[in-house]
């Protein structure tokens, strides 16, 4: 039962046990032919999980992960109560993106307490960045923060610091799909309308990646 599979449903369930039924066993792994891997990372002790990528470079069987919350997770237990399981792997960088996208996407990883994941996936980025009020409360609460223990405790943004984040913020920016020379109100608006991700089609205006989507995008 493959989890990367439109057709096939996945289980995952609370606390230690995951249906890990496809789990590649590292040393099976030719890696000549390969870019590299989608994993999820569960702790021993609560069961929650992080989902990633990672390529084949000198590190890959040691990783753990390297999200925020999981990172901070670690420390505080110990590398010892985390086991890495290899889930899937990719010919190419954007296979390897477009699967990791597919599975913190499917899991609801971002949104569920199971999981430490805090961001989308695929390209990267800034995991703060467009989030609402109550998005921020949930991420907040995956780093522990609370009251007086936030970085941000007692400290105010002046509305002159607002205005600048946000101009400043790529998904705020105006968007035009190259091909069908469409502008968007921004990263977010083309990506609801087109079935796209959003962090993709800025990677794209950005010059990462080439295309999105099959179609080319730059900012207005």
């Amino acid at each position: 039962m493959k989890l990367y599979s439109e057709g096939k449903s996945y289980k995952l369930y609370q606390g230690n046990m995951l249906d890990m039924l496809d789990v590649i066993e590292p040393d099976s792994i030719d890696i000549k032919n390969l870019y590299g891997f989608i994993y999820i990372t569960v702790n021993s002790v609560n069961g929650k999980m992080y989902i990633g990528k990672k390529i084949f470079d000198s590190s890959w069987r040691l990783y753990l992960g390297s999200g925020i919350a999981l990172k901070r997770a670690i420390k505080n237990y110990g590398k010892d109560k985390f086991n890495r399981y290899i889930i899937d792997l990719a010919k190419t960088k954007d296979e390897l993106n477009q699967k990791e996208i597919f599975y913190i996407d499917k899991c609801n990883a971002i949104n569920s307490p199971l999981f430490y994941n805090m961001a989308n996936g695929g390209i990267g980025g800034n995991t703060f960045c467009g989030k609402s009020d109550d998005e921020m409360k949930e991420l907040k609460k995956k780093l522990g923060h609370k009251g007086k223990n936030h970085p941000m405790f007692g400290k105010h943004l002046t509305n002159d610091s607002k205005k600048k984040i946000t101009e400043h913020s790529p998904q705020s920016k105006k968007v035009r799909c190259m091909e069908s020379n469409v502008v968007y109100s921004s990263v977010r608006d083309a990506a609801r309308q087109n079935g796209l991700h959003h962090e993709n089609i800025s990677a794209c205006c950005r010059h990462k990646i080439k295309q999105c989507g099959g179609f080319h995008w730059e900012y207005v």
